[in-house]
């Protein structure tokens, strides 16, 4: 008994009482996390953040990956229809005067699925009302007539902006000695005016080129092709287009 009244009547000593922080110390520990909060954030809205063509352009990755469908759509439907004998479903040289006519023939026949005449459009380009209307405008593509046999890093679709090509474009570049090509982005066209192009090559690729960065050699990418088996389609301009001065007539007059 006693012992346990011994150790009942003993005293624990008090722990120490931890000393006082200042208010600054108070508020820098609440400010601190806060703060590294904030800068991680930031990095991160930063690193997010798209190139500037995807801002100023808007549908920039919507057109690229129509353009991708549209190919895509193409190798396919061409793939089955040569490998039964019939013809390729690659527009013919002679046989077309303008993209939209061969878009508009390739929907109404229903040749290639999943693709509508709003799909040709976009970055600027107002979709036609119809199929019908896509004959004389709402398409943003220019294509390459003949493509059937080209070579894989080929392309056969370009935004409608890059204007004036023709056949003896397409046999070869130099990528020593590249020519610049960033004048031939037309400043008035939609889509994307000077700003870039959006190609799609004969393999399914899709590359967007910066005006900067445009020349014989980045378009064919290594490309090298006969430019007798060529055409080029350019897309039809907007009605609103159509007073001003065709950069590319002499150009097609050439090519023929």
């Amino acid at each position: 008994m006693n012992s346990i009244k011994e150790q009942s009547e003993h005293t624990v000593p008090a722990a120490p009482e931890p000393p006082r922080r200042s208010s600054a110390e108070r508020l820098g520990s609440v400010l601190g996390p806060l703060i590294l909060i904030l800068f991680v954030g930031l990095y991160v809205v930063l690193r997010g953040f798209p190139p500037r063509e995807q801002i100023g352009d808007g549908l920039h990755i919507g057109v690229m990956n129509n353009g991708r469908t549209v190919v895509g759509q193409i190798l396919a439907a061409d793939a089955e229809r040569t490998g039964k004998g019939g013809p390729s479903v690659w527009p013919s040289v002679g046989k077309y005067d303008s993209a939209n006519a061969f878009f508009s023939e390739l929907l109404a026949k229903e040749i290639i699925s999943c693709v509508s005449w709003v799909m040709l459009a976009g970055g600027g380009v107002e979709a036609a009302e119809s199929l019908d209307g896509l004959k004389r405008h709402g398409n943003a593509w220019s294509v390459l007539a003949g493509a059937g046999g080209a070579h894989p890093a080929t392309p056969v679709l370009w935004t409608r902006n890059l204007r004036g090509l023709r056949p003896e474009d397409f046999a070869g570049a130099d990528p020593k000695r590249p020519r610049p090509w960033g004048d031939r982005l037309a400043s008035e066209e939609e889509p994307f005016r000077d700003r870039l192009v959006i190609l799609v090559r004969r393999d399914g690729r899709a590359e967007t080129i910066r005006a900067g960065d445009l020349s014989d050699a980045t378009f064919l990418g290594g490309a090298t092709n006969d430019p007798a088996a060529f055409e080029v389609l350019e897309a039809l301009k907007d009605p609103a287009q159509e007073s001003d001065t065709e950069p590319h007539a002499e150009s097609a007059e050439t090519s023929k």
